[in-house]
Formats: C-alpha cells, structure tokens, sequence
C-alpha cells in the first residue's frame, strides 16, 4: 500500500472589493473569519489516501457561496482515494448542485469550480471542472498542471487570442463548471496522474489568486521559503496589497510518497497572521 506525507498550510479570503466569500476549500475554514488573513497548518506524517480540493462559487446572493461548501462536503465523504470514484462522485456532485439549482429560485444558476490533488494506492491524481487551478513546482518554476474550461482558454487553443497571465475582459465565461444548468451534455471533469518520486511542492487555487498575481509574482512567493505556511502566507498577503477584486483562496502543498508502511499520525495547528 502506497503511503504520504504531506505537510501544508491554507487560507481563503474575501478579498479587497467582495463583503462575502464564496469559495471553498478542502480541508475546510467554514469556522474562519474570512475577513482576517488567516494561515492554516496541517502536517499527515503517514496516510494511505489525501484529498485536497478549491472550489469557487458560481451564482449571484449566497448561491455561489452554498455551491462551493457543497462541494467541499461532497468530495470530504468520499471513502475511497481512487480516480474511478472520484469521477463518479463529481459526477454525481454536478447532479447534485443541479437539483439544488431547482429547489430555490434565488439559487437558480449556481455552480461551483474545483480543482484538488487526490493521492492513493493509484498514486497521485490532479482533478478540476472551471478555471480553479493546481500548479507543480519544479526547480523553483511553477508549470501549470490544469487547463481551464473558459472561453479564453479556447480561443488561445484556437490562436486567436495570446497565451498570458492576465485574460482579457469578456473572456473570463466558463464553458462547463459542476452544477452548470445551461449544459446541455454532462460535465466532462479532468482527472490525470502524476509521478512523483520524491518530494514535491504543489500550489491549488481559485482564479481570486491566479487573475491578482503574475506567474513571476506566485514564482517568487513559491520559492520563498522551505515553510508551505510561509508561502500561503507570502501569497495571501501580496494578492491583497496588489487589492485582489475576487476572493482568494490557495493550499500550498508539499507531499511525498512513502515506500514502506508507517503509521498514521495527524497534527493540526492554526496560525493566525491578521494584516
């Protein structure tokens, strides 16, 4: 049975210009002032499966807000760590936030974005629907592991539009996202393997982050120290001094695959660093 460490910190934040926050993230802050700058610690010495998740909110009210918690909660349940299942489950998830979409009026229209790492007895699996993002770090450069579902995203494909970091306005439309109404085929979620046989760094996050900050910018950050909570840290804070218009939510992840049995062990610290 393959084993992993991972020792990682996240945070989720409204932003600079939002009063509320509809992104999500797995492991959870739905107990956390998402006003404040917080940093939050998680080391797993040994663990036969990990499931790391963001997921940004579609949908206008606290709609987006109920999409996103929902997918976290979704994916938490999930009992194996396996790339079968989790294609069935966020399946069943988009069919999910679709009912809910029915049962409320001022819930017409809500989604959710995802995007997360899964390791397992199948190894390690990166999964996304929507334009949340998982980056890898290599040699202290970050390299893209997701491609997003947005209409910019084809029309560069297509080389109508430049590869960047910033989109163009009018571009930002998502062509599929879990719970998407206006689809009329199922989502079609992303799923592929990783090797890795060592240590490695990973960087999950929502569009909050990736659209405030350059490549060159989230770089440096990454590579700015060997802590992962000083990293998320470094992240958070400059997307809000650069006045991040969307919200902001990111894990920074290091995880290594471990060749023998070991027992599993968790410790779970907070660290608050309010601005």
């Amino acid at each position: 049975m393959t084993l992993w460490t991972c020792d990682m910190a996240w945070a989720s934040h409204s932003g600079q210009v939002r009063p509320n926050n509809e992104d999500a993230v797995l492991p959870d802050t739905a107990d956390a002032d998402t006003r404040i700058a917080q940093v939050h610690t998680r080391q797993i010495k040994a663990s036969d499966g990990l499931l790391l998740a963001v997921a940004d909110g579609v949908g206008g009210h606290n709609a987006g807000e109920v999409a996103s918690r929902e997918t976290v909660q979704f994916l938490r349940q999930m009992p194996e760590r396996t790339p079968q299942p989790l294609a069935e489950r966020l399946l069943r998830l988009h069919d999910h936030l679709r009912r809910l979409a029915d049962s409320r009026p001022d819930w017409s229209g809500m989604g959710s974005t995802v995007a997360g790492l899964m390791a397992g007895p199948e190894g390690l699996w990166v999964f996304h629907l929507g334009d949340s993002r998982v980056y890898q770090v290599r040699d202290r450069f970050m390299e893209q592991l997701t491609e997003d579902d947005s209409l910019a995203s084809i029309l560069v494909e297509a080389g109508q539009l430049p590869a960047g970091d910033k989109r163009p306005e009018g571009t930002n439309a998502l062509t599929q996202f879990l719970g998407a109404t206006h689809l009329q085929s199922p989502v079609q979620p992303h799923l592929q393997p990783v090797k890795i046989s060592g240590p490695r760094r990973f960087l999950l996050c929502t569009d909050g982050l990736s659209d405030t900050l350059t490549l060159d910018e989230m770089e440096s950050c990454v590579a700015s120290s060997p802590r992962p909570a000083l990293v998320c840290q470094a992240l958070l804070t400059q997307a809000l001094q650069a006045n991040a218009k969307d919200n902001v939510t990111l894990i920074v992840a290091d995880i290594e695959p471990v060749p023998t049995p070991a027992s599993s062990e968790l410790n779970t610290t907070t660290v608050e660093h309010p601005l």
